[in-house]
């Protein structure tokens, strides 16, 4: 089986993420979901659009990290090959207005927020 996943660093959390720590300690939150490749390469530019409610936003965004994953799964015949493109929200306005949107979201479900996808 193999699924396609584009992540956003979590933006629930209210403290700002130290520039030391390591990237890789970071929670990251899916906002696209394929089960093909999109063949995003680290350093691509992206238009990220969120419709939440009646509303939608869309914002900038970079390929940082593409994250390749072999998962074993008991439950299944075959075994799960999963492709991660983390992106970095491109200006601080948006992250800020993303949080936010987010914040009024009931963050224990993701009724309401429906990632639509992205151009590049």
């Amino acid at each position: 089986m193999f699924q396609y996943f584009v992540m956003i660093p979590s933006l629930l959390e209210e403290k700002e993420v130290d520039k030391d720590v390591d990237k890789e300690k970071v929670k990251s939150m899916q906002v696209a979901k394929y089960n093909f490749n999109l063949g995003l390469q680290v350093g691509d530019d992206i238009e990220l659009i969120l419709h939440y409610g009646d509303e939608c936003f869309s914002f900038g965004s970079k390929v940082v990290k593409i994250l390749k994953v072999i998962e074993n799964d008991k439950e299944r015949l075959d075994d799960i090959f999963k492709i991660e493109a983390h992106v970095e929200i491109s200006d601080k306005e948006d992250v800020i207005k993303v949080r936010e949107i987010l914040k009024g979201l009931n963050s224990s479900s993701r009724s309401g927020f429906h990632p639509m996808g992205f151009s590049s």
